[in-house]
């Protein structure tokens, strides 16, 4: 199969998946009320297994080897500049001020990735609660929270992919696709679970979720959405 073959294929997978969503919003009230934009949300990006804990009780774990990937990609880059201290006389006064900064960026990035991606992700069926955060919801009203709902209130799981953009312009940077898995609650919003670069896997995950909480899945992820 050749490029041009493969884009006319992609082209039209995405147009029947945007028909089938106007289908859907049609048939189903909480579907037309729901949005099909991506999530703006920093979420947790593949550093999540999801396993059953209990017969009432499932959650995305961490998958450790996936967040310290970016700590040893963080520990190299600031060993590089570390060598460069015997020769600190003979560097250029801005380069002088622009390698702390830069190192000081990277660790901040990779502090705040492995904090957000050891975020317990819990759906509890014996509380009755969703949450992603490191404590259980205590309040009972929780409507207006984005990181936690009530079991009852979930009435689909949603799939989408999105363009996310690998770089600026001026690094050369491109686009790539990555994809998202969300709560639709029965009145249209939506909470983001996780986002992942590797279709196959969501997929698994969201049935798998489908089956625990006894919703439909919305597997709309070869429709590309902003």
């Amino acid at each position: 199969m050749g490029i041009m073959d493969s884009l006319q294929n992609a082209f039209s997978e995405a147009m029947n998946a945007g028909e089938e969503i106007e289908q859907l919003m049609k048939d189903d009230d909480v579907a037309g009320k729901t949005s099909w934009n991506a999530i703006r949300s920093p979420g947790s990006t593949g550093t999540h297994k999801l396993q059953q804990i209990s017969p009432t009780r499932i959650e995305f774990k961490p998958d450790l080897p996936a967040l310290l990937k970016p700590t040893f990609f963080m520990l190299i880059i600031v060993g590089i500049m570390v060598s460069f201290i015997p020769k600190i006389q003979e560097l250029d006064p801005v380069l002088l001020y622009a390698l702390p900064i830069i190192a000081l960026i990277i660790a901040a990035v990779t502090v705040n990735k492995f904090y957000r991606g050891m975020t317990p992700v819990v759906f509890d069926r014996t509380t009755g609660y969703y949450w992603k955060s490191r404590q259980q919801p205590e309040r009972s009203d929780i409507s207006e929270d984005k990181n936690a709902c009530r079991l009852n209130d979930i009435y689909a799981i949603q799939l989408i992919r999105k363009s996310v953009s690998t770089g600026g312009s001026s690094s050369g940077g491109g686009s790539g696709i990555s994809y998202q898995l969300n709560l639709v609650k029965k009145d249209g919003s939506r909470l983001n679970v996780t986002n992942s670069g590797k279709k196959p896997q969501l997929e698994l995950k969201a049935e798998e979720l489908s089956k625990f909480l006894n919703i439909p899945v919305w597997n709309f992820s070869t429709y590309t959405v902003m």
